[in-house]
This record gives structure tokens, sequence and C-alpha cells, in this order.
């Protein structure tokens, strides 16, 4: 494979299809997610991505820290904001967003 371009993506709306989205893209060399936009707790969603009730555990290390959600080391950074315009995606240097609110 030729050494492509990574590309930074944004995910809005965090719920059961937006943590299979992050899982995903997670696994692929070419993306890099660089922002989470959610309206709920972060707290709740960093435990929602670690313990599946339909898909099981999720084996890599998960935690929050103020705004941003880590796994296994990786930092990705973690907003509440319910206008689409607001949401910080020009600082997160995002070129994509997935749309998973819904």
């Amino acid at each position: 494979m030729s050494r492509q371009e990574v590309i930074p993506v944004g995910i809005n709306g965090f719920g059961r299809i937006g943590r299979a989205v992050f899982k995903q893209l997670l696994q692929r060399e070419e993306f890099r997610v660089v922002g989470i936009n959610d309206l709920n707790n972060i707290e709740d969603l960093a435990y929602l991505l670690k313990y599946d009730s339909v898909h099981g555990w999720y084996s890599p290390k998960v935690s929050c820290e103020k705004s941003t959600i880590q796994v296994d080391g990786l930092s990705i950074p973690f907003s509440s904001e319910a206008d689409p315009e607001k949401i910080p995606w020009k600082e997160t240097g995002a070129d994509i967003i997935i749309e998973c609110s819904g």
C-alpha cells in the first residue's frame, strides 16, 4: 500500500452509530479522529464506548479527562455544542465531518 495522507475526521453524534463509526475509523490508518461532538455527558459516553451491551467490551483503554476522550493514549477533543455552526471543527482541523446525530 502506498503512503497516503491521513484524513482528519470529526464525528457529530456519539450514540450507537457514532461509536461504531469511531471504532471503525480507529482501525484504519488513513483516517484520524480529531474531534467528537455530542450533547450527552462525556463520562457517560466514555463508559458506553467501553461497555457496549450489544457489541461487548471494547478492549482498548478508554477514559475521559475534562474535554477529551482518551483511547489507548490517543486524546480526542470533545465538545457538547447543540448549534452545528458553533461546533469547533475548524479548531480540531477536521476535513470530513460524519453526521451521526440521528
